[in-house]
């Protein structure tokens, strides 16, 4: 087995550094007739943009990506199970811009290692759903985590 991937963050082995859409995409780029084929572009501001084309080509059958995207989907399922077992979640709620058509892959991936290897999975199957704003959920999530943290004397001025 190989050594884990580097993260933008410093660390090895991270979930986005295994399985996050700049991971799929460099997948992609080091096969130049795949990134050919695809369209891939190579520029970083691209890579959202980059992961839809591969995410259309998983959509239209094309194997190669298939295989990428099941190995992305597989690595995320993977850190679902490390978070569903050290937090007893119920449920995972995915989202976010790459999973806007990507999602059902990874809710069918994180499903299966669930289901396999989540510690409550005798008593109770975790749930896996996909956000019903999956691509503007995060930054929802962000905007209420700051209308909840700001005090009104902060907006206005004045103690309440």
């Amino acid at each position: 087995m190989g050594a884990s991937a580097a993260c933008v963050c410093g660390n090895r082995g991270c979930a986005e550094a295994e399985a996050g859409p700049r991971t799929v995409v460099a997948q992609v780029l080091a096969r130049p007739d795949l990134a050919g084929h695809l369209g891939i572009t190579a520029h970083e501001e691209d890579t959202l943009a980059d992961f839809g084309r591969v995410v259309r080509a998983w959509q239209a059958g094309d194997p190669d990506a298939t295989t990428i995207l099941q190995q992305s989907a597989h690595w995320s399922g993977r850190a679902a199970v490390t978070m569903v077992n050290l937090f007893d979640l119920d449920t995972v709620v995915l989202a976010g811009p790459a999973l806007v058509n990507a999602g059902p892959l990874y809710q069918r991936f994180i499903e299966t290692e669930l289901t396999r290897h989540a510690l409550s999975r005798a008593l109770s199957r975790p749930r896996v759903l996909l956000s019903a704003n999956v691509d503007t959920a995060a930054a929802i999530g962000g905007a209420l985590h700051v209308l909840r943290t700001v005090t009104v004397e902060h907006i206005t001025g004045t103690p309440a």
